[in-house]
């Protein structure tokens, strides 16, 4: 992964794809998506996102994964002094105890097949913003990733279609006939979808609304 790029975005401050409050998609969600006790929810390029304690506070074991320190940090000091790291394989493994039931890996999430046998099985994946946030050749080899990380996980992904990827990205656009290339034979279910203007990032490289889709599949 570019983490060059990511970085100069978390230093500049354009994560306009950060939110302050849980995802409205997740929230509507969980109830069918978690049900059955607690699970172990895997979230890619997870940032900062409040997502996570609010995912472990429900009881589930969440292991976030993320490229940038800087992002990682700013999660964890909301926890408070007392932030643990440790190594694991080509990893940084933050834990707090303030936060139990959370782990956050940060290094690149195509690696995580290094790690695999050092986790639990995972048995959900919350993509709410990693898949749109790689480009077309990053998108097959995150795919095959997760594919080989969490068999027969339940995902809940949430993307953007606006048509064909006018803009260079990120957000990408992410169409329902390369879902099919990315994750064949693997039926998915659509959940919810809304059309919302696009930001003004997007609006400045011709796209005007863009269609928010979620949907649900098994690994």
């Amino acid at each position: 992964m570019d983490e060059g790029f990511w970085a100069e975005r978390w230093l500049q401050g354009q994560i306009g794809f950060h939110q302050n409050d849980v995802h409205e998609d997740l929230l509507k969600q969980a109830e069918a998506w978690l049900a059955g006790g607690p699970k172990v929810v895997l979230v890619p390029l997870c940032g900062k996102s409040v997502d996570l304690p609010w995912l472990a506070a429900q009881g589930h074991v969440v292991i976030g994964v993320e490229l940038v320190e800087a992002a990682v940090e700013a999660l964890f000091s909301s926890f408070g002094p007392g932030a643990a790291v440790e190594a694991l394989g080509p990893y940084r493994r933050w834990t707090h105890p303030a936060a139990p039931g959370l782990a956050v890996l940060q290094g690149d999430c195509l690696q995580l097949g290094a790690v695999r046998a050092q986790l639990p099985a995972i048995d959900r994946v919350w993509d709410r913003a990693a898949l749109v946030a790689l480009d077309a050749p990053r998108r097959a080899l995150y795919a095959a990733t997760l594919i080989a990380a969490a068999p027969g996980a339940d995902v809940l992904l949430n993307v953007f279609d606006y048509g064909p990827d006018l803009s260079q990205g990120p957000p990408h656009s992410v169409q329902a006939a390369e879902l099919d290339r990315l994750y064949p034979d693997r039926p998915r279910r659509l959940v919810d979808e809304r059309v919302e203007p696009a930001s003004p990032g997007l609006k400045a490289r011709g796209v005007d609304a863009l269609r928010t889709q979620t949907w649900r599949f098994v690994l």
